[in-house]
C-alpha cells in the first residue's frame, strides 16, 4: 500500500465498511471473502500530484505552500485523498477551476464518473449565497476534475475565478473516488 497514512486510514476503514454492508446484503457473500477479493484485486497505489488551472488559465501562476496526495486502484475504481493549501496568481485567467494530474483518465459517462464532497476554502474563498459543498466533476476530455459548488436550493454550478481571488491562499481536502 502507499505510504499515505491518510489514504491507509481511509482505505482500511473503506475497506472494512464496504467489507460488511456487501456481506450483509449479499447472499452468501462473507466479510472474508469481499476483504479477500479487494487485497488480490488492488492494481495500483502510490501518490499523484495534483495540479490546480482555469478553463482559461491566461497568465495563471499558483504556487502550492502545502500538497500531499494518494491513490489505491482497485480494479478499474480508483480512491483519491488530496490536501492541498494552494496560492493563485493571475490578471487574465477566467472560466471555471480545473483540477489536473489524476493518476488514471476517468471513464467519460455523460460527462461524471463520480460525485463526491470536498471541503473547499481559504482566507478568501468567496462562496456563492446558499453555499452547501462542493463536489468533483471527473472527467477524460479535458482530463481532470471541475470543482462544482451545490446551493442549499438543490441548483450546482462550476465554481469560478471568482470563487479563488488571485493572491489569495485557498486549500482543497477531499476523499473522493471515480472509474478508469
Amino acid at each position: 500500500m502507499a505510504t499515505n497514512n491518510g489514504l491507509n486510514t481511509f482505505i482500511t476503514s473503506f475497506i472494512n465498511d464496504a467489507t460488511m454492508a456487501t456481506a450483509s446484503a449479499t447472499s452468501g457473500a462473507t466479510s472474508s471473502s469481499i476483504k479477500s477479493y479487494v487485497d488480490n484485486n488492488i492494481s495500483s497505489a502510490g501518490t499523484w500530484t495534483p495540479t490546480i488551472t482555469f478553463q482559461t488559465p491566461g497568465n495563471l501562476s499558483v504556487s502550492y505552500p502545502s500538497r500531499s496526495a494518494g491513490y489505491l486502484k482497485i480494479g478499474r475504481l480508483v480512491i483519491l485523498t488530496c490536501q492541498m493549501t494552494f496560492v493563485p496568481t493571475y490578471t487574465t485567467a477566467s472560466g471555471y477551476l480545473l483540477l489536473t494530474g489524476l493518476p488514471f483518465t476517468p471513464t467519460n459517462i455523460g460527462g461524471n464518473s463520480a460525485l463526491t464532497g470536498i471541503n473547499s476554502n481559504g482566507t478568501a474563498f468567496v462562496p456563492p449565497t446558499n453555499f452547501l459543498l462542493n463536489e468533483l466533476n471527473f472527467n477524460a476530455a479535458p482530463l481532470g476534475a471541475w470543482v462544482v459548488y451545490q446551493l442549499t436550493t438543490g441548483a450546482s454550478n462550476f465554481c469560478t475565478v471568482t470563487q479563488y481571488p488571485s493572491g489569495s491562499t485557498q486549500q482543497l481536502l477531499f476523499t473522493a473516488y471515480y472509474f478508469a
